[in-house]
């Protein structure tokens, strides 16, 4: 995976917020479903919208999903998606500390119920309250959803370690 640049920083003189959108056919796992934000982008790279999808499958070199009704849905594969890289401006932290707490209030004696950091930006976006630059990156995206992902995990890092991309040791 080559360096991903965040453009998008305090110092650069924009008070944007940043996202690596990767391409949903490169972040799927070949063992079972998996959840992503999917993202709409705007001709200019701004992030418009973000929704969290769960149980998304490969399918050939696209993607199907299956919404909350129940239905199946087709994906291209070549959607943006949130991998929850993302590069932020201290202006985040009280619409997250608000966000947390109205999650809490409603949510919170839910044993599965999750709130999601993407559902918080795409609120804010929607809203007109905050800008997201999406730089888009081809690499591919691994983690250990399955228990069956972790040899490919394991030998994806050692070509990023043998290519110089990635240090043998990260605190040596």
């Amino acid at each position: 995976m080559a360096p991903i640049p965040f453009a998008c920083s305090p110092s650069s003189g924009t008070p944007d917020y940043s996202m690596v959108g990767f391409v949903l056919r490169n972040t799927l796992s070949e063992f079972g479903s998996v959840a992503r934000g999917v993202c709409q982008v705007s001709s200019e790279g701004y992030l418009q919208t973000v929704t969290e999808l769960t149980k998304i499958e490969k399918d050939g070199t696209g993607a199907t999903y299956t919404g909350t009704s129940g239905t199946v849905q087709k994906l291209t594969g070549d959607e943006a998606v949130s991998m929850n890289m993302w590069g932020f401006t201290p202006s985040i932290f009280p619409h997250l500390r608000r966000e947390l707490s109205e999650f809490l209030t409603h949510h919170g004696r839910e044993e599965k119920s999750e709130c999601y950091i993407p559902s918080v930006v795409n609120n804010l976006v929607s809203n007109g309250r905050e800008r997201c630059r999406v730089l888009r990156s081809t690499a591919s995206w691994f983690g250990v959803t399955y228990r069956e992902d972790r040899p490919r995990v394991v030998a994806s890092i050692r070509d990023l370690i043998t290519q110089g991309l990635y240090p043998e040791k990260l605190w040596a």
